[in-house]
């Protein structure tokens, strides 16, 4: 029996394999998904009201982490580039405060504090009006190159300060999304 191929669909099938733009290729990561629910959602306070606020210094939430990645992907392609995007939500339920979060990534080998955070967000804690923030880090080698091999380790960061005057700061802090979203092309 002789089956007839519509017209678009042949069309559609030689557009396919002419290929057609730059024929890059993008991969989505959700390197989210790698961290512990229990610190993607954390509630803390009371912190006192002192003057200048009460600063907690550079804690990790993530302690270097490892994220596994695509096998060999540099012997496929050509990464050309990286983009990060940090979402999250600040919400107090009394009191004011600051928050920094910061992202470092690294090879295998090395300590991810060790090297300058790729990603740096700033967030504010006010009482009744929670602070949904989207960072977008991107066109940095050095991270694109990270993404080249098996795997990288994560350090995620926060270094809050408290009220100066007010009621004490009690909230929650929501890590909604942390993706990469990677660019290659054929090598």
């Amino acid at each position: 029996m002789r089956t007839r191929i519509p017209v678009l669909l042949l069309i559609a099938l030689a557009a396919v394999a002419a290929g057609c733009g730059d024929r890059s290729l993008m991969l989505s990561v959700d390197i989210a998904s790698y961290i512990d629910p229990a610190v993607k959602d954390v509630s803390f306070g009371p912190v006192p009201v002192l003057p200048g606020g009460v600063a907690t210094g550079e804690q990790a939430l993530v302690d270097d982490m490892s994220v596994n990645l695509l096998s060999s992907m540099n012997d496929v392609v050509d990464v050309k580039d990286v983009e990060l995007t940090l979402t999250t939500i600040a919400s107090a339920t009394r009191g004011t405060g600051v928050d920094t979060l910061r992202v470092y990534l690294s090879d295998e080998s090395t300590d991810p504090r060790s090297t300058a955070p790729v990603l740096v967000q700033a967030l504010e804690f006010v009482a009744g009006a929670p602070d949904t923030v989207q960072s977008t880090f991107g066109d940095d080698a050095r991270v694109a190159a990270l993404f080249t091999n098996k795997a990288l380790r994560m350090t995620l960061t926060t270094s809050m300060r408290g009220p100066a005057s007010g009621d004490s700061l009690s909230g929650r802090l929501q890590i909604r999304g942390l993706d990469a979203v990677i660019i290659a092309g054929r090598q």
